[in-house]
């Protein structure tokens, strides 16, 4: 009889909670997302008349759909993407491509280096030391995130038909996200993001030119001002260019000895509900993003 280990009875119980939930999201949606939405922002969307940023998400992820914002999310397919918008020079080397953990030859990988899936949001490990790798915990977990639809979470369908592969990327050491979120064709917000080793991260957010704090986000310490990148107008470009394919994209940079590298794209910052300190930046960027077909409707 074969019996688990920690890592393993703990991944089994995450993975009875993704089914629950995954039921939960085929049946009921709109439920489910009216759910999440009032535990992280305590009130309700209205999706049918959307007025704020956040409730635009809410229809997007309802109703909104294309087949280049699936490929683009896909981490893999990404890289096509950018040769063919001649933007290869930005793309994140990669090291290698598996289709589970088993095949992975650690034996081969530099001593640091970046695993992840291609199908979904934080299904990430930085390595720092090779040598120290539990693997019993580290394919685990990744054989865990294999398992998962990414879409059941949040009902976000770019990550729906995702076939999910674990990427190996270079390490670029001790980096500042640099995000930059478009909208209608032209960048409605920027942000620059510090994470820590303890989990934690500072956040600023911006305006289109990097210029103007928008405020910041509950429960999140604001990132000094003076943080910002240094090839913001190059970024702006690049976003601006990218957003020209797309109603809504978050371009995500990487800036390491003076270049710039695009991480990733997507499409919903904290799957559309961004917790802002004040509500009237939620309204102000609502008016600012125009769905399709939209009518005028009433801000109170």
């Amino acid at each position: 009889m074969y019996l688990m280990n920690k890592y393993e009875y703990f991944y089994h119980y995450k993975y009875l909670r993704y089914q629950f939930i995954k039921q939960l999201m085929t049946y009921f949606p709109s439920l489910m997302i009216q759910i999440k939405y009032f535990k992280k922002l305590k009130r309700f969307a209205n999706i049918n008349h959307p007025k704020t940023y956040n409730e635009k998400n809410q229809w997007m992820k309802l109703h909104y759909n294309t087949p280049l914002m699936e490929r683009v999310a896909d981490k893999i397919k990404l890289r096509e993407y950018l040769i063919e918008k001649g933007l290869e020079e930005y793309s994140v080397s990669l090291l290698n491509i598996y289709n589970n953990y088993s095949e992975i030859d650690f034996s081969a990988l530099p001593n640091q280096f970046v695993i992840k899936t291609n199908h979904g949001s934080g299904f990430n490990k930085i390595i720092l030391d090779k040598s120290k790798i539990n693997h019993n915990e580290l394919k685990t977990l990744f054989d865990y995130y294999m398992k998962i639809n990414y879409f059941y979470f949040n009902h976000e369908k770019v990550y729906k038909n995702i076939t999910p592969q674990i990427i190996i990327e270079p390490y670029l050491g001790d980096i500042i996200d640099y995000k930059i979120m478009c909208t209608n064709h032209d960048i409605l917000y920027t942000v620059s993001l510090k994470r820590y080793s303890d989990g934690h991260y500072d956040e600023g957010f911006y305006d289109k030119d990097w210029n103007h704090s928008l405020g910041g986000f509950n429960h999140i310490k604001v990132l000094d001002p003076k943080i910002k990148p240094e090839h913001k107008e190059e970024m702006n470009r690049i976003a601006r260019l990218i957003s020209q394919d797309f109603l809504q994209v978050r371009v995500d940079f990487y800036e390491v000895n003076n270049k710039v590298y695009i991480s990733e794209l997507t499409f919903f910052s904290e799957s559309g509900m961004l917790d802002f300190k004040s509500r009237d930046v939620d309204v102000g960027l609502g008016k600012q993003f125009k769905l399709p077909c939209e009518q005028d409707y009433e801000y109170n």
